[in-house]
């Protein structure tokens, strides 16, 4: 009986610290938790709006206020990190990578990376 009351109490506690998050909070984690199980496929801001049952336009507000940044942004963030970790654990051909984590365009991402990173995906890989 004491066990069970103490459970209750975790979940009544749980609860109340979920119903306290903003509401923007929690469409934005929701958002995230899809980016992130979801980064190898297609996904645009589109997508997340139909997701959440929101318009696109108030997707993009979410992500400027709660994560002072665009929702394509994030998304490639996600993308960079996953091929980062591709790179250095796997032996799949950059073209490969690319495709892996959600690009449709390999030579875009080499871009990209060279872009955001400083270095290319195949210097990456030898570094690390």
């Amino acid at each position: 009986p004491l066990q069970h009351m103490m459970l209750q109490l975790r979940k009544l506690y749980l609860e109340s610290r979920e119903s306290a998050v903003e509401p923007t909070r929690r469409i934005y984690i929701k958002a995230l938790q899809y980016i992130q199980e979801n980064y190898s496929n297609p996904i645009d801001c589109e997508v997340l709006a139909e997701l959440l049952q929101y318009s696109a336009s108030y997707v993009r507000y979410i992500f400027r206020k709660e994560g002072d940044t665009s929702v394509q942004v994030k998304i490639n963030e996600v993308r960079l990190r996953n091929a980062k970790r591709l790179l250095r654990s796997t032996d799949m051909s950059i073209t490969e990578i690319a495709y892996a984590v959600g690009f449709s365009d390999s030579n875009y991402f080499s871009s990209f990376f060279k872009k955001q990173v400083g270095k290319t995906p195949r210097q990456y890989r030898h570094q690390n």
